[in-house]
């Protein structure tokens, strides 16, 4: 398991390579401050995982939560 924070533009950049298929979410594309993907991969260590091979587990943004 790995936690990355990172920043902008960066880091929605590398979710988009990184999954399969984008989460079907407006805000995705934007990744705004505070957004957080939950991605899973099929692999054994950092060094088997490709390119769009990662499956969205979750994706939220933080005004989401605000009324829960």
């Amino acid at each position: 398991r790995v936690m990355l924070l990172v920043h902008n533009p960066g880091i929605a950049m590398l979710a988009d390579v990184l999954v399969s298929k984008a989460p079907n979410h407006a805000k995705f594309d934007k990744y705004p401050s505070g957004a957080t993907i939950v991605i899973d991969f099929e692999a054994e260590s950092w060094a088997d995982i490709e390119l769009h091979s990662g499956e969205v587990v979750d994706f939220v943004v933080p005004r989401e939560l605000v009324n829960q």
